[in-house]
C-alpha cells in the first residue's frame, strides 16, 4: 500500500502538480481551476448516497472524478470504503471528502482523502466523526486514467448517523407554500364550486401531504438538494407540513395593500399620505434608519447590516418611503420601496415600529400579515355593519361605505403632508387648491378606478367617449380632485378631455394644448370645481376625438377624491 488516510487541514485542490498533491502520495486530484469554484462543479454529480444502500459506477474516460452527497446528523461516525464486491480488480481508486456544505457550496479544500487502505488498491475513509450536514464524497482513480466499475458503500459505525428530522419551516418550502396558496385561491375564484374558499383553507390543502409531494421531489431533485431530503419524504411531510402551517397561518389572510405594491396607487381601503424620495440617511430616526435596512434585506440583499450600505444597493441610491392609513383597521403603515437591478423590491412596517407586515418581492407582495379589517366594507345600511355606520351614500346609489365618525385628531392647519399625522389617521387637505391646507381624517380620501379598458373613443364624433365611475363613503362635498388617464392615441393634440361631478359641473382636464407626441398621460388636480358641491354620486370622465383619420383608446383612469363636511 502506498498511503493511509490522510486527514486534510487546506489541501488547495486547484491544480495537478506535485505540490497540490496529499502529502505521501502521488495521486491525482481533481482540477478545480480558480476563482470561486466549487467541488461539485467539477467532478460528475451521481447523485446521493445513504448509509444502508451503496452506490455503483463505472469510468470510462480520463480524469474522471464521480460525485455522491451524503447526510448525516451531528457526531456521525462513518466509514466511506469501495467494495472488494462490484470493483474491477486492477482499479486503482482514490477518495476525498468535502464539506460540510454551506449556501456557497461544498467547497475546494477536501479535508480528508485515502489512496490504498482498503481492500488491494481500493480506497477506505475509516471512523470518520462528522459534524451535522450535507458532504461531498469523490471517487477517483490514482493515476485519473483507470477504467472500470466500482462499489461505493458509507457505513454507520456508531449507530446514529440519519439526518435527524427536520425542524421548523424551511425557507425555501415556505415560499413554494406561499405560492402554492396564491395559486389555490386564483383558481377558486374562477371555479362556480369552489367560490368561497379562502387564504386559511388553502394553506390546510398547500401543507398537507399530497400537495407537499411536489415541493419535496424538487428541491431534492436539485444538484445540492436541501438536508431534510436525506431524512426521506414521510418525515419531512410529518414535520414540515405542520410546522409550515403554524409558521404561514399569519399570511393567510386577504393582504389589505392588495397583490402588488403599484396597488396602493387605486387601493379602495389604503390611503396615501406623506411620500419621500430618501437620497441618504440624512435626516432620518434611528427607527426609520433600521426600518431602510430591514427593507433592504428583505430583499436579495440580506447581507447589507448598515444604512449607508443600504442606500448603496438601491438603484441610483434612492428609496421611496411612503406612509399609509388603512382605513379598515384604523392603523398607520409606511412601505419602503426601490429599484435592484430594475426589479421592485422592499418591505411594509406598522409606523412607528420594527414590525415587518409584508415584503415586496418583484412588484408583488408577499408575507403579508396585514389583514382587512372590519371597517370600511361597503353597505346599504347601518345593518351591515359590525364597526360605525353606513355613511356616504348618495341619490344616485344606496351604497356607503361603514365608517367611524371620528379620528378628527388636531385639525391644524397644514403646508406639507408631513405636517399631519398619519398616526392619527390625518393627511393634508386641499393643497391641490392652494398652498395652505387642513389636517383631515384619512378616510375623507377615496380612489375609485376602471383599469385595462382599451375602449375605442369615437373618431370625429363630438359626443366622444363616456365612462362613469360611483364615488361613495366619503363626506359632502370635495375639497381635492385628482385624476390620472392613459389614452393611446397618434394624435393627443386632437383630444379633449373633460370631468363632470355629481352637480353636474363639467372641468376641462386638456384640449390638446402642449400636447407633444402621440398618446396622453395625466396625472394631477382638475381644477374648476367650487368645493361645494356633493362628492358622493357619479363622476363622469368624457375623452372627444374632434379631429377624423385617427383612432385611439382609453386604456384606464383614477379619479382620487379628498373632501369635507360643508
Amino acid at each position: 500500500m502506498r498511503a493511509s488516510i490522510v486527514v486534510l487541514t487546506a489541501l488547495s485542490l486547484t491544480a495537478c502538480g506535485d505540490a497540490d498533491r496529499p502529502e505521501g502520495t502521488d495521486a491525482v486530484v481533481p482540477d478545480l481551476g480558480t476563482g470561486k469554484a466549487d467541488a461539485l462543479d467539477h467532478v460528475e454529480d451521481r447523485g446521493a448516497i445513504g448509509l444502508v444502500d451503496g452506490r455503483s459506477g463505472v469510468f470510462t474516460e480520463d480524469l474522471q472524478f464521480d460525485g455522491y452527497r451524503l447526510s448525516v446528523r451531528d457526531g456521525a461516525r462513518v466509514r466511506i470504503e469501495i467494495t472488494r464486491k462490484g470493483t474491477a480488480k486492477k482499479l486503482d481508486t482514490t477518495l476525498f471528502l468535502y464539506g460540510p456544505a454551506t449556501d456557497a457550496g461544498f467547497g475546494t479544500s477536501a479535508f480528508a482523502f485515502d489512496d490504498d487502505s482498503g481492500w488491494g488498491r481500493q480506497s477506505r475513509l475509516d471512523e470518520l466523526e462528522l459534524a451535522g450536514g450535507d458532504y461531498l464524497v469523490v471517487v477517483g482513480t490514482h493515476d485519473a486514467r483507470g477504467r472500470g466499475a466500482y462499489g461505493l458503500t458509507a457505513t454507520c459505525t456508531n449507530g446514529a448517523c440519519e439526518p435527524l428530522p427536520p425542524t421548523g419551516c424551511d425557507e425555501v418550502v415556505a415560499n413554494n407554500i406561499l405560492a402554492c396558496v396564491a395559486i389555490q385561491v386564483a383558481d377558486a375564484a374562477t371555479d362556480p364550486e369552489t367560490p368561497d374558499l379562502t387564504r386559511a383553507d388553502a394553506l390546510a390543502l398547500c401543507t398537507d401531504g399530497e400537495a407537499l409531494g411536489p415541493v419535496f421531489d424538487n428541491l431534492c431533485a436539485a444538484p445540492q438538494p436541501a438536508a431534510f431530503c436525506a431524512a426521506g419524504f414521510d418525515a419531512f411531510a410529518q414535520q414540515m407540513g405542520p410546522a409550515c402551517h403554524d409558521e404561514l397561518a399569519p399570511f393567510a389572510v386577504e393582504c389589505v395593500f392588495g397583490d402588488e405594491y403599484r396597488d396602493l396607487e387605486t387601493s379602495h381601503d389604503v390611503i396615501r399620505g406623506r411620500e419621500r424620495v430618501l437620497a441618504s440617511p440624512v435626516g432620518l430616526s434611528e427607527l426609520e434608519r433600521q426600518q431602510v435596512i430591514a427593507a433592504v434585506r428583505s430583499s436579495a440583499h440580506t447581507d447589507v447590516t448598515t444604512i449607508d450600505e443600504a442606500f448603496e444597493r438601491a438603484d441610483g441610491g434612492q428609496i421611496n418611503a411612503t406612509e399609509l392609513w388603512d382605513r379598515t383597521s384604523a392603523r398607520a403603515y409606511v412601505a419602503y420601496e426601490f429599484g435592484a437591478g430594475d426589479t421592485s423590491v422592499g418591505a411594509y412596517f406598522v409606523h412607528d415600529t420594527d414590525e415587518r407586515v409584508a415584503v415586496i418581492s418583484d412588484g408583488f407582495l408577499e408575507r403579508c400579515s396585514a389583514a382587512r379589517g372590519p371597517q370600511g366594507n361597503d353597505c346599504t345600511s347601518d345593518a351591515d355593519c359590525s364597526v360605525g355606520r353606513c355613511f356616504g351614500s348618495s341619490e344616485a346609489s344606496d351604497v356607503g361605505r361603514c365608517t367611524v365618525l371620528g379620528g378628527f385628531g388636531d385639525q391644524r392647519d397644514c403646508h406639507a403632508p408631513g405636517d399631519c399625522d398619519i398616526d392619527e389617521g390625518l393627511v393634508c387637505a386641499g393643497l391641490t387648491r392652494g398652498d395652505d391646507g387642513q389636517c383631515f381624517p384619512a378616510w375623507m380620501r377615496g380612489n375609485f378606478t376602471e383599469a385595462e379598458l382599451a375602449l375605442p373613443i369615437p373618431d370625429g364624433d363630438a359626443q366622444g367617449l363616456s365612462r362613469t365611475l360611483m364615488a361613495y363613503g366619503l363626506a359632502t362635498v370635495d375639497m381635492d380632485v385628482e385624476l390620472e388617464l392613459f389614452v393611446e392615441h397618434p394624435n393627443a393634440a386632437q383630444l379633449r378631455v373633460t370631468l363632470t361631478n355629481p352637480a353636474g359641473t363639467e372641468a376641462v382636464v386638456f384640449d390638446g394644448e402642449g400636447a407633444a407626441g402621440p398618446s396622453l398621460r395625466f396625472a394631477g388636480p382638475v381644477l374648476g370645481f367650487s368645493g361645494d358641491e356633493g362628492v358622493n354620486g357619479p363622476w363622469t370622465l368624457r375623452v372627444v376625438d374632434g379631429a377624423g383619420g385617427d383612432v385611439g383608446v382609453l386604456d384606464h383612469w383614477t379619479l382620487r377624491l379628498g373632501s369635507r363636511f360643508d
